[in-house]
């Protein structure tokens, strides 16, 4: 909610004391998502990569759609690439239309258009 109103710093620090046990998708979302909108991608980004990395709670749906609008914005293919092999272990991407698509426009946005391109002539 801090995050939604541009107090960045006040949401980060709700969310440092939130115990660890305690986190939950919802709440990392939150603090993805705020950082996010309020132009704090990069920051976003490790946020997603420490909750990857502490294993405790799966990123679900939205947090894959908001990192991949994430990665579209930043622009960069080795961040993409990345993202989306990430992706592809947590949901099964073949199904999602809404996936889908923010893959083909990260890829599109990082400059790998072929890649965008397999991914667009895949889906039906």
């Amino acid at each position: 909610m801090h995050a939604a109103f541009k107090d960045v710093g006040i949401a980060i620090k709700v969310f440092d004391d939130i115990p660890n046990k305690h986190r939950d998708v919802a709440s990392w979302n939150i603090l993805i998502s705020g950082l996010s909108s309020n132009g704090q991608t990069e920051r976003a980004l490790r946020i997603f990569k420490d909750m990857i990395s502490l294993g405790r709670v799966k990123p679900g749906r939205v947090t894959i759609i908001s990192m991949l609008k994430l990665s579209a914005e930043l622009g960069r293919t080795e961040t993409s690439k990345w993202l989306h092999k990430v992706s592809a272990f947590i949901v099964l991407l073949s199904n999602d239309i809404v996936i889908l698509t923010a893959l083909i426009d990260m890829h599109a946005r990082s400059g790998n258009l072929e890649l965008a391109r397999k991914i667009f002539d895949g889906v039906e």
